[in-house]
């Protein structure tokens, strides 16, 4: 039986125009969710992005999730973000039995609680900065067969990042200040030197960067 915790998520505030996030870094359970998970905590790993949380730890304002996206998904809209099915969840069965719409609704509180204490912070750097930039980490297991297995075939895997110089090519045409631009290209190039981030399931760690402005809305770009 999985081990159930009740920690939500751990925010830090700081100074400067730069956000990070990593939702997906969280294997908690709460007691009656962990009663009906029926994957194992090393199944669960695979899917979710351990060690991604200490890749944001260096940025002053950060948010790192410790609910397992197995619970409710962070990077998913309300209607899609408890999984029910297995056409839901790479094929995998989540749940013993068929969920009941009270356990999916107490799911959906905390996943609606993230997204108004994130808006709460955003709204506070807004108010700080004409611009700033929310960087969300993410990994993904690329050896879908097991830990010793080949990778797997890019045809067969969930899509590749672009290179690193697709961020650095972004970072030059955003209008940013030049402290941002050299503080993000740093932080990139170390945490994908990080010989422990994703280490342990040989994940590949990727990040999607928001630069948003309040008169120009946003650009996303994700890169490896």
């Amino acid at each position: 039986m999985a081990v159930s915790c009740e920690r939500w998520w751990t925010v830090q505030s700081g100074p400067g125009p730069i956000v990070a996030t990593a939702i997906h870094d969280g294997h908690d359970l709460r007691p009656e969710a962990a009663e009906l998970i029926a994957l194992p905590d090393s199944e669960r790993l695979r899917e979710e992005d351990p060690f991604t949380g200490q890749s944001v730890l260096d940025i002053p304002t950060h948010v790192v999730a410790h609910r397992s996206r197995f619970e409710f998904d962070l990077n998913r809209p309300p209607e899609s973000a408890v999984y029910r099915t297995p056409d839901e969840s790479w094929g995998l069965k989540v749940w013993k039995r068929e969920l009941e719409e009270s356990f999916v609704e107490r799911s959906l509180a905390m996943h609606s609680d993230y997204y108004r204490m994130l808006g709460q912070l955003l709204d506070g750097v807004a108010s700080r900065h004409q611009r700033f930039v929310l960087v969300d980490v993410h990994s993904y297991n690329h050896r879908r067969d097991g830990p010793d297995s080949d990778p797997t075939p890019q045809e067969k895997a969930p899509c590749e990042p672009p290179p690193c110089s697709a961020m650095l090519i972004f970072l030059v045409s955003s209008a940013l200040p030049f402290f941002v631009m050299a503080f993000l290209s740093i932080w990139l190039l170390r945490t994908s030197l990080h010989p422990g981030i994703g280490a342990a399931r040989l994940q590949r760690t990727y990040v999607a960067v928001q630069h948003i402005s309040p008169d120009q809305g946003k650009n996303t770009n994700t890169v490896a």
